[in-house]
């Protein structure tokens, strides 16, 4: 074969069929590809190492982000995490089989909600606001026990079917969830214990035999938990106060706190 037919090359292809077609004639001939085949594979061999470069680069960058992951969310005691590393410090809890409690210092004033409030109002996750419990239900009287249970429970259960997040709002309050609000077949107060959460979940989870089979019915039609289900706990208390408020109504040994900031 004296020639190399260009019609179906592509753009690159056919500029260098270009370059090496001295003639002019629209053939390759033998002599013209030995001409020009070292220029080109010299080219070629430039890109090669510019691109295995920037991989390792890129992996290079990859390992120490992962280190800085595992020094940042690896220890024991508060982890301070920006609002842009939310998500891998929450899986980061939950490996370690840890309830997320998020402390959220990422609010810009008094007034209206935190951004950090604000990225879950759009996630798509199921909220759960006890401060609201504490105003309607204890003070207010307007909510009955009875009706937020039922309300928290229709929440579980589609957060348990379609994977979302369990996230339970605190706001500023001392919601007493241990004492009055959970309940065994609506709101467990297990749902804090991440070990017993995993063991329930996915396609081979033993759900009917753990503590979520006291709440779901047979008109839910659960037929497992979804993988992705979770839980995650939210307050406004500071990193100084947060145990004093919460830990006689949270079981705060099985969860991991993370201290959030609205820097990116």
């Amino acid at each position: 074969v004296e020639y190399v037919d260009p019609n179906n090359l592509g753009v690159y292809a056919k500029r260098e069929h270009r370059i090496a077609d001295k003639d002019g004639d629209g053939k390759l001939s033998l002599a013209e590809f030995q001409a020009w085949h070292p220029t080109f594979a010299s080219a070629v061999e430039v890109h090669v190492k510019a691109a295995q470069a920037a991989q390792a680069e890129k992996e290079q960058a990859r390992q120490a982000e992962e280190k800085a992951s595992i020094g940042r969310f690896g220890s024991d005691g508060v982890w301070e995490c920006k609002l842009s590393q939310l998500e891998e410090a929450l899986d980061a809890a939950w490996a370690r089989k840890k309830t997320p409690l998020v402390i959220d210092s990422t609010a810009q004033s008094e007034d209206g909600f935190t951004p950090l409030e604000t990225f879950y109002s759009y996630s798509g996750h199921q909220l759960l606001e006890l401060k609201k419990w504490v105003v309607e239900v204890n003070m207010k009287k307007t909510l009955s026990l009875d009706e937020a249970r039922a309300k928290a429970r229709n929440q579980l259960v589609l957060a348990l079917k379609r994977g979302y997040n369990l996230v339970i709002l605190c706001s500023n309050s001392a919601p007493p969830l241990r004492t009055q609000f959970s309940s065994p077949t609506s709101l467990p107060f297990d749902l804090l214990d991440q070990e017993q959460v995993q063991t329930m979940r996915g396609l081979d989870g033993d759900w009917k035999n753990s503590f979520i089979s006291k709440v779901v019915t047979q008109e839910d039609q659960v037929t497992y938990v979804h993988q992705d289900f979770n839980v995650v706990v939210v307050t406004k208390f500071g990193v100084d106060d947060y145990a004093d408020f919460l830990g006689a109504e949270f079981p705060l040994e099985l969860m991991q706190p993370i201290h959030v900031t609205a820097h990116t």
